[in-house]
């Protein structure tokens, strides 16, 4: 994950699209899966290090996945909307993604990403996602983080990837102890828009899961900080976004891709990325 194209925006700086879930960047990352403990909370570990001697300008489209943030070296600067506030050495929260905003990164940056599942991350962080879109949040003034504080400085201090990623497997097994247990039937939602690539129709998604439709409406809400229509909305787009940017599809046209992932056609797939990422399709492909 992490890798991905650049365009040029208006302008000289480079423009990196990328997700929230760190898909695109330019240098590839260290990726590993968490402790199968942690399986039902968190997706993937990501340790990255890169230094940007220029300002390099990235964007955060919509996305419903929250991760967690530490950084051992200084932390980007924003460029418009939110960046990661903090100093270097804070584990951040970051929500999930409704507004498609930029950053604008400099200098030295290193540190490890935890990608939550949507479907666990409300009940892993004690807190409703509701309450978090668009917002980052020191772990620290979470329920349960409060060694969140000695996170980075440990993680630092380990002499390899592979030791920082069993450091934060024990700092996050620690903390499922005293954590809830996902909603059973908010785990079933999700896997089966998932699969589906975020095409089922509401109605059937409730009843495939055996709740009515405000029902499920009022659980996506509370665990997922918005409607399961905008995280359908969401998922397709993220679909959407790996074929455009995917160079070994790059001959793809809108037209294709559109039908591929199940927008009416090319203008409903347009307005869906303008919606969701900010810019139009063809900064993407």
């Amino acid at each position: 994950m992490l890798h991905g194209r650049s365009v040029r925006a208006k302008g000289s700086r480079k423009l990196d699209i990328a997700n929230v879930c760190w898909q695109r960047w330019n240098k590839v990352p260290v990726e590993r899966a968490p402790h199968p403990a942690l399986s039902a909370f968190v997706l993937s570990y990501l340790g990255f290090d890169e230094d940007t001697r220029a300002p390099v300008r990235r964007r955060l489209v919509a996305s419903v996945a929250p991760f967690i943030l530490v950084e051992f070296a200084a932390p980007g600067r924003h460029a418009t909307g939110d960046g990661f506030p903090g100093p270097a050495g804070d584990t951040l929260l970051c929500g999930p993604i409704d507004t498609p905003r930029d950053i604008e990164l400099t200098g030295r940056r290193r540190g490890v990403v935890a990608i939550l599942k949507p479907a666990g991350a409300s009940a892993f962080l004690g807190v409703p996602m509701r309450e978090i879109v668009d917002r980052q949040l020191r772990c620290g003034e979470l329920p349960g983080f409060r060694d969140a504080p000695r996170i980075a400085p440990r993680l630092a201090s380990a002499h390899d990837w592979p030791t920082r990623f069993d450091l934060l497997d024990e700092l996050l097994l620690r903390h499922t102890a005293q954590c809830r247990e996902p909603s059973p039937v908010m785990v079933r939602a999700w896997h089966r828009l998932g699969i589906s690539g975020g095409r089922i129709p509401i109605r059937h998604l409730a009843e495939s899961v055996g709740v009515g439709s405000r029902q499920l409406e009022k659980l996506f809400r509370e665990q997922a900080g918005c409607t399961p229509k905008k995280a359908a909305r969401i998922l397709r787009f993220h679909r959407a976004l790996g074929l455009l940017t995917d160079t070994a599809r790059s001959g793809d046209n809108l037209a294709a891709v559109a039908a591929h992932c199940g927008y009416s056609d090319h203008a409903h797939l347009s307005r869906e990325v303008r919606a969701l990422a900010g810019v139009p399709p063809t900064f993407l492909c």
